[in-house]
């Protein structure tokens, strides 16, 4: 094990469990490169052998969904995946390299995947500026989804594995079928985005935020329609259901939270700060309530 140095490492978003690549040079011109499990101290276990190579002047690797692991050697154009729940590693299809790097050429760096925090069967890949090649692991395409505008800026795969989500450049998020690669439904954004936003999705049941530069969109995926906007906001915790958010005072940057309310919360709350007073009769006609 000390002959192998670290070269990335994974954590499980899930489980907690680390997994790690590493690299061994046993004798001059030659690379060993392995996939290992790894203990709070970093002290490796389970080793697992991808390949020796004779050269290695880069090593690209990705964590697709924690548990698999691809691992990209540009200098023998091969690429391969570590099944890091049952200790096995195959070489991937010449396909799937040549998509990763036709995907590297117009992304102008190394992408593989497009969000390596949730668990999925399938890989995209930006295939032109507004077009992405959704493949299974083993890199046999599924279907081809091209945006509505000249550009997309981001991507999301459903958990549920059915759709796959893009951010065009007009602000809109559309829903692709990935069985088929059909638009079925878009919504707009209730702000400007562009290239440079950084933007972070992620599914509370039936709930998706997409945060871009802290401002939240929080979805209903049952009508698929927004119904709540939280500018400066950096997360939600769910296990308290409360939003983290934050707000300038004199000057300074003011951290603070709030719970998620739900319509009858809200309407509660309403009759809280009214302590019983009621609109008076002839309010309630003026108003048409009555």
């Amino acid at each position: 094990g000390e002959d192998h140095h670290l070269y990335t490492i994974f954590a499980d978003d899930d489980t907690g469990e680390l997994y790690g690549v590493t690299y061994a040079i046993p004798e001059e011109g030659k690379y060993v490169i392995s996939v290992c499990t790894l203990d709070t101290g970093l002290n490796i276990s389970n080793l697992t052998e991808v390949g020796t190579f004779s050269q290695l002047t880069s090593m690209i690797n990705y964590a697709i969904d924690q548990e698999n692991i691809f691992i990209v050697i540009p200098d023998t154009k091969e690429a391969f995946r570590a099944d890091m729940k049952n200790g096995s590693v195959e070489k991937c299809s010449e396909r799937l390299y040549e998509l990763y790097t036709l995907a590297e050429e117009l992304s102008g760096y190394n992408e593989l995947d497009v969000n390596g925090c949730v668990k999925t069967d399938y890989l995209a890949f930006k295939t032109a500026p507004n077009v992405y090649t959704i493949t299974d692991h083993d890199g046999n395409d599924l279907c081809t989804v091209t945006g509505e505008t000249s550009e997309i800026y981001d991507t999301y795969f459903t958990v549920d594995g059915q759709y796959f989500l893009i951010l065009d450049s007009d602000g809109v998020i559309r829903r692709y079928r990935i069985s088929d690669g059909s638009l079925c439904s878009s919504i707009p954004l209730s702000q400007n985005v562009y290239s440079s936003n950084e933007v972070v999705w992620r599914e509370y049941g039936d709930m998706l935020a997409v945060i871009v530069d802290h401002r939240m969109s929080l979805i209903n995926e049952g009508d698929w329609g927004i119904f709540a906007y939280i500018p400066q906001c950096f997360g939600y915790l769910e296990d308290q259901d409360i939003f983290i958010c934050r707000q300038y005072e004199s000057s300074v940057n003011v951290f603070g939270s709030f719970p998620r309310h739900t319509t009858e919360s809200l309407i509660e709350y309403g009759k809280s700060l009214l302590k019983g007073w009621e609109l008076s009769e002839e309010s309630k006609v003026l108003y048409g309530l009555e």
